[in-house]
């Protein structure tokens, strides 16, 4: 029986040391683990790269279309103006229903850019998050 057990042992020595890989398996899959790491690292990275740049695009792009979109309310504004100036008619009450119409206009451009007036009153403290100070006066 001793000799069946001494066999049994053996294949089970020979058994567990096919079921351990090799050194040279492990060094290996390290190798192809640690390289798996870096293109994920590369790739990420470059990821990184590109939403940064597609972010800066768009805030460009914002900034460009608000100003397009800006001047394309202003047009109307611009030609009432200019019509203004080329009547020669001398018409007073024609005149001022013209300036009206083109400060209805310009509130109407405002309106659809969302630009609104802020009428602080005398002693009130300036608030940053509504007004923006265009110069300090001595009090």
């Amino acid at each position: 029986m001793e000799t069946v057990e001494t066999v049994g042992n053996a294949d089970g020595v020979q058994e567990q040391a096919a079921a351990e890989p090799a050194y040279e398996d492990l060094q290996a899959r390290i190798a192809e683990l640690e390289a798996q790491l870096k293109d994920e690292q590369l790739r990420a990275l470059a990821n990184e790269q590109n939403l940064r740049r597609r972010h800066k695009q768009e805030i460009a792009d914002t900034h460009k279309f608000a100003g397009q979109k800006f001047a394309v309310e202003m047009l109307p504004v611009k030609d009432y103006l200019e019509m203004a100036l080329l009547d020669q008619s001398g018409n007073f009450d024609a005149l001022k229903m013209g300036v009206q119409m083109t400060l209805n206009e310009l509130q109407k451009a405002f309106d659809a850019t969302q630009i609104k007036e802020i009428n602080p009153k005398a002693g009130d403290k300036l608030d940053p998050n509504i007004h923006q100070a265009m110069q300090a006066v001595a009090s």
